[in-house]
């Protein structure tokens, strides 16, 4: 996370092996403190992956688990979980589970994702980058654009 006083630790459901949770510790002197946690979040151990990256552009890192990967044009899908700018509690973003591919633009502080628009026999599907700002624990979309033309088959 922030610094070596932060650290997420995530651990496998004992009872489901479709569910992982998530815990949140802070160093105190000699000790480490579980201060936050998220129990019961939906993964698939095959296309598991942690992404540990500073989401909200606080200077503390969040982490995103990867839950689900698609065939064809790869779309990596799974849960935010942002770090509050104290570092005392965990802010899960449900909403991006349809979107995927998360990374993050340094330059312009805004979180990118895509998502596939529905296709049909006539054409296929079109990737779409999605750019995101966090304000205030919440995911605000501040512009879509198509990355491919659509082309017929």
């Amino acid at each position: 996370m922030d610094s070596i006083k932060h650290a997420f630790f995530v651990r496998e459901d004992e009872t489901h092996d479709s569910l992982c949770h998530l815990f949140l510790y802070e160093q105190l002197d000699t000790e480490w403190v579980m201060i936050d946690y998220q129990i019961a979040i939906p993964f698939n151990s095959v296309s598991f992956s942690l992404e540990y990256l500073d989401f909200n552009f606080d200077g503390i890192n969040d982490l995103f688990i990867q839950t689900t990967c698609s065939n064809g044009y790869t779309i990596c899908r799974g849960d935010l979980f942002e770090c509050s700018s104290f570092g005392k509690f965990l802010i899960r973003h449900s909403e991006v589970r349809d979107l995927g591919n998360f990374r993050i633009d340094t330059a312009r502080n805004l979180l990118i994702a895509e998502e596939l628009e529905e296709c049909n026999r006539a054409f296929k599907a079109v990737p779409v980058q999605i750019y995101f700002e966090i304000q205030n624990g919440i995911l605000v979309e501040v512009d879509r654009i198509h990355k491919l033309q659509l082309k017929k088959l």
